[in-house]
């Protein structure tokens, strides 16, 4: 069933995403939207919807628009450009910046895969590279819903 949704490619218009609807009841069906259009996200944000956006191998142009989009203190948006091989976290007035490491085993030898997280009330963001799969397993298992693709 995984590959029901797309995922958007390097250099896609769309970004990997899931959001919830602010104005959601109990009473209704909730259906999550997913891989969205960066002004279909911005709309979301602006309207207060709570979502996820996940970067996989961000481009330079990707990473300026969350600088723009989420005023990202510029320590913040350095640590996004590259990879630190150290844990960071740093608390800001609107969000944490986090970076962890998976581990990965390859050729008999341990290595940490780098992470970035911001983390801020109504959003979790990942910034990430390709070769790691615990965060790519977990977005499949909250995007498994086929009906919510697009905008």
């Amino acid at each position: 069933m995984l590959a029901m949704f797309c995922t958007p490619t390097k250099g896609s218009l769309l970004l990997r995403s899931i959001a919830a609807p602010f104005d959601v009841s109990l009473d209704d069906t909730f259906v999550p939207r997913r891989n969205m259009s960066r002004d279909a996200l911005k709309e979301g944000i602006d309207k207060g919807d709570t979502f996820w956006i996940d970067l996989v191998d961000p481009t330079s142009e990707e990473i300026t628009w969350l600088a723009d989009v989420f005023d990202l203190h510029p320590a913040v948006v350095q640590d996004l450009r590259r990879e630190d091989r150290r844990p960071n976290l740093m608390v800001y007035p609107d969000y944490l910046f986090l970076s962890l490491f998976q581990p990965m085993m390859a050729t008999k030898q341990i290595s940490g895969q780098e992470i970035h997280c911001l983390v801020g009330e109504q959003f979790f963001i990942t910034v990430r590279n390709s070769t790691g799969d615990a965060i790519e397993e977990a977005y499949n298992r909250v995007a498994m819903n086929a009906d919510s693709d697009g905008d």
